[in-house]
């Protein structure tokens, strides 16, 4: 059986190939979105931030609700989630 923490760090580093290697290739091949919007520094600290850890941290705490519940039924949301995850980070 895994932890908490461990199924937590699963998700962050999936969830950074999935969803934040793409958030920051956009950033940097259109800048000028940052500077339209006039965004300061924290605006784009926040965004980082956020596209890191927000949706892990949503989906763990899912995981750790149904798990605390049923137990399979949170490694099985748990195994969902990484597999959603992976498949998002192979889409072009």
């Amino acid at each position: 059986m895994i932890g908490p923490m461990r199924r937590l760090a699963e998700l962050i580093a999936l969830a950074g190939f999935a969803l934040l290697q793409p958030l920051l290739d956009m950033l940097a091949r259109f800048p000028d979105f940052l500077v339209v919007h006039d965004a300061r520094v924290s605006d784009v600290a926040l965004l980082v931030a956020l596209g890191a850890l927000g949706l892990p941290l949503v989906c763990w705490l899912a995981v750790v609700a149904c798990g605390a519940a049923v137990p399979v039924a949170g490694r099985v949301l748990h195994g969902a989630f990484l597999g959603l995850l992976f498949a998002s980070a192979l889409l072009p």
